[in-house]
């Protein structure tokens, strides 16, 4: 075999040397150089699988925060349409309380004044039977020219009234 080596200008022991220097730089680029490499990619390939899974997480709690969201916006917008509804209901009624109580209370003033209008034109007719009576009496005094008596005085104011009372019928 060394022949076919000469021939081809090998030399053995150089090969050797050669065959056990790249054995030596084979065994120190795999402990020193290539183990740590494929730690690193091997450690790097574990944190971009544990991003991507974070982000998924994060993807799902963000899609259950927004459902969440949107139904307690609904929740709240149907409790804000109840509250106005109530409230409008509510402002309703008290319109209508206000104005029966409105309409209690002009009742009672047209009553009250009706009767006090009743009540001063009886005062009237009562204070005006009197001052025609007594006007009756004086007239039929001078009339007759003398003075009557008590009796007489009731009797003819008692005609008069009753004479004025069948004229305003």
């Amino acid at each position: 075999m060394g022949s076919i080596f000469e021939r081809l200008g090998i030399d053995g022991k150089l090969l050797i040397f050669q065959i056990v220097n790249f054995s030596i730089l084979l065994f120190v680029l795999t402990k020193v150089l290539y183990k740590p490499l494929l730690g690193f990619l091997e450690s790097r390939q574990k944190r971009i699988e544990d991003s991507l899974k974070r982000a998924e997480k994060i993807d799902k709690e963000w899609e259950e925060i927004s459902r969440t969201r949107k139904e307690e916006m609904s929740k709240i917008e149907n409790e804000a349409v109840r509250v106005i509804e109530e409230s409008k209901n509510e402002a309703e009624r008290k319109s209508k309380e206000i104005i029966q109580n409105a309409d209690i209370k002009v009742e009672k003033i047209v009553k009250e004044a009706k009767e006090n209008i009743s009540k001063e034109r009886e005062a009237v007719l009562k204070e005006v039977k009197e001052e025609i009576a007594d006007y009756v009496v004086l007239a039929v005094e001078k009339i007759l020219k003398r003075s009557l008596k008590d009796g007489d005085e009731k009797g003819l104011a008692k005609e008069a009234l009753k004479a004025l009372k069948e004229t305003n019928e």
